[in-house]
């Protein structure tokens, strides 16, 4: 994870420390989403909308994360969008793949933001 700079003043630390804890929940309800498009896609039922409510979410995810010092949960959800970002979605082979990713994004927005709680200042 990366710390928010230290050029960044406090109370600018403190309004992102405060949005995350504020969004947080809301944030893992995307993965949600992402867990459940890799799940349908597991099963052979993937359909257009749940597809592209995954792309939707982790499209949101890889725009939003590295704000809070996520810079590995912006590359992972950014992974995630391309693969689903295809016509019937991603192949069957590449679902254990992103089922890890998708584990590995949900481990990494769970944990502090910026490098821990020292990061926020």
């Amino acid at each position: 994870m990366e710390h928010v700079s230290d050029d960044v003043p406090a109370d600018v630390r403190d309004v992102l420390r405060r949005v995350w804890e504020s969004r947080r929940d809301n944030v893992l309800a995307r993965v949600d989403v992402i867990d459940a498009t890799i799940a349908a896609a597991r099963v052979g039922a993937l359909d257009d909308e749940q597809r592209a409510a995954g792309v939707r979410e982790a499209h949101m995810l890889s725009g939003s994360a590295g704000t809070f010092g996520f810079g590995a949960a912006t590359a992972m959800a950014r992974e995630l969008e391309h693969a689903f970002d295809v016509p019937g979605g991603p192949p069957s082979a590449a679902l254990d793949h992103l089922g890890d990713v998708a584990g590995a994004l949900r481990r990494e927005l769970e944990g502090e933001p910026a490098g821990g709680a020292e990061g926020w200042g």
